[in-house]
């Protein structure tokens, strides 16, 4: 149905949108105020929405493609005076002053979007930069070449515990979503391609649930604070000291997972599955958060989560039976190491049965023992000795140069089998606080010939801390061991770990 020329006013578009009219593009509804309306399947192409107010309104299947948001005489004065542009820059959240000159000023005036409606809506090419969408819903929306630089994605209420902006199934080929303020944003079976600009953090989340990136995966320290990750396979990931705090990790599949110093603060594990999982450092983890999530024997808990007052409250599922098991019964008080999953390459000290005692020493207890910066004060010669008493190793192998290993072992017992071991171990004769690959021997060949030992697992011992870089070398020599068809684990012991270690035995 057409009427002729466009309406004048918000008022006459929405008798003309009641009465049945559809094609409004290139409107002009300046300031208007259209919160709640009914709008949904509206052709508003290239309309001009500056400062309008679209919040909790229903878009839903409308057309907004190509809506421009207008600069001001006085912010287009702003962006060419120099001096009052860099003021706006040193007051704005942005890092960079390109970032913010790309956002530009526009925003300020940006459209009211809060709570919309705007499932399938078309809002190709359209300029959302600092837009207010929080608590909008775009399931299914196209943003094709859309610019959504420093948009507000947040939840409606502001609060952590609720999802922010939904983008399933969102078209976002070619879209810029950068510098955003948002958390817990639904990007599951988004498409986008090669030049599609995304935040880290969504771009990570994206790979995660639409590639499959989980199965296996590491994501070592990832700061994964708040994303959205409901119904995501990371089996057998590796998240350990992964930053998750107050993420959405609903009916995620965590099977065989390690999250060993991971940070879950008001992070969401409901119906998660945790089978095998290793959640035994795991820190904050809030027992209102584990609602019907799935485990089994080899499931491990921090010790500051009492599991069997949580079960009276909640269902603890064990996928053995698919019952509700008391974890008070006999099966579960029997079970004094759970066993961790073997398709993991990284161990840690607590993993190893044969270094057992050390589960009962926390980092606490020992921090005396240490350097205000985690530095143990102890020679090479008195850590390999150490080691030797505890795995009741009977040869005491001398230092030399161009030695394989610092110490070698077959009485190692991981997962309830005796595995070959190698170490590495440095003591207070490497002065440094941080244990780099130029430590290692000329171009880390120290580490090279670790792995020329006949062994399985190699752990790498300093009384400092020790350098993701030296970290990343060691674990590219597991995989490629593995990419070999050999079995391969390795093992980081830090200064902190070292005093746990030894402490546990009484050789501290």
């Amino acid at each position: 149905m057409t009427f002729g020329n466009l309406p004048k006013s918000a008022n006459e578009f929405i008798e003309r949108y009641s009465a049945g009219e559809r094609n409004f593009s290139k409107i002009k509804l300046i300031g208007a105020n259209l919160s709640g309306k009914m709008l949904s399947g509206a052709i508003l192409r290239a309309a001009d929405l500056q400062d309008v107010d679209l919040s909790k309104a229903d878009l839903s299947g409308a057309n907004l493609s190509g809506i421009p948001l207008k600069l001001t005489q006085e912010e287009a004065d702003d962006l060419g005076d120099p001096s009052r542009a860099k003021q706006e820059f040193k007051e704005s959240d942005f890092q960079s002053e390109d970032d913010w000159l790309e956002c530009g000023l526009a925003g300020r005036s940006g459209s009211n979007l809060s709570k919309a409606n705007l499932r399938q809506t078309n809002l190709s090419g359209a300029d959302l930069r600092k837009a207010n969408l929080s608590g909008a819903d775009l399931t299914g929306a196209n943003l094709t070449n859309a610019k959504l630089t420093g948009a507000d994605l947040r939840p409606f209420s502001g609060d952590y515990d609720k999802k922010g902006t939904a983008l399933r199934n969102v078209n976002l080929n070619g879209a810029v979503i950068r510098k955003i303020r948002g958390w817990g944003i639904d990007i599951s079976h988004a498409q986008i391609n090669e030049i599609t600009q995304l935040d880290n953090d969504l771009s990570l989340v994206h790979q995660i649930i639409n590639k499959g990136l989980g199965v296996s995966g590491s994501f070592v320290r990832a700061d994964l604070r708040r994303v959205n990750l409901e119904g995501a396979n990371l089996s057998n990931a590796d998240l350990t000291d992964a930053n998750l705090m107050s993420a959405f990790l609903e009916g995620a599949n965590l099977r065989g997972a390690d999250l060993s110093g991971a940070e879950l603060n008001h992070a969401n594990l409901s119906n998660a599955d945790l089978v095998g999982a290793n959640l035994r450092t795991a820190k904050n983890l809030k027992p209102e958060k584990l609602k019907g999530i799935k485990f089994d024997e080899k499931t491990r808990f921090p010790k500051y989560i009492d599991i069997s007052q949580l079960n009276k409250s909640s269902p603890y599922t064990s996928t053995e039976s698919n019952k509700t098991i008391p974890l008070t019964s006999s099966k579960f008080a029997e079970i004094k190491h759970p066993l961790l999953p073997i398709s993991k390459i990284r161990l840690h000290i607590d993993d190893i049965d044969s270094f057992a005692k050390v589960r009962d020493i926390s980092c606490d207890s020992i921090s005396h023992l240490l350097k205000p910066n985690g530095y143990l004060d102890i020679s090479e010669e008195k850590i390999q000795i150490g080691l030797e008493k505890i795995l009741n190793e009977p040869f005491h192998k001398k230092d030399w140069g161009g030695e394989y290993n610092d110490l070698y072992t077959s009485n190692l017992v991981f997962n309830g089998t005796r595995i070959s071991t190698a170490f590495l171990l440095k003591g207070n004769g490497l002065k440094p606080i941080c244990m780099e690959i130029k430590h290692c021997g000329k171009n880390g060949d120290q580490i090279r010939r670790l792995f020329e030992s006949p062994a399985e697992l190699f752990i790498i011992q300093f009384v400092g801390n020790i350098s993701e870089a030296v970290v990343k070398e060691v674990e590219e020599k597991v995989e490629l061991r593995k990419y070999k068809g050999k079995q391969a684990y390795y093992c980081i012991l830090n200064g902190q770990d070292t005093a746990r270690l030894l402490c546990a035995y009484g050789l501290l």
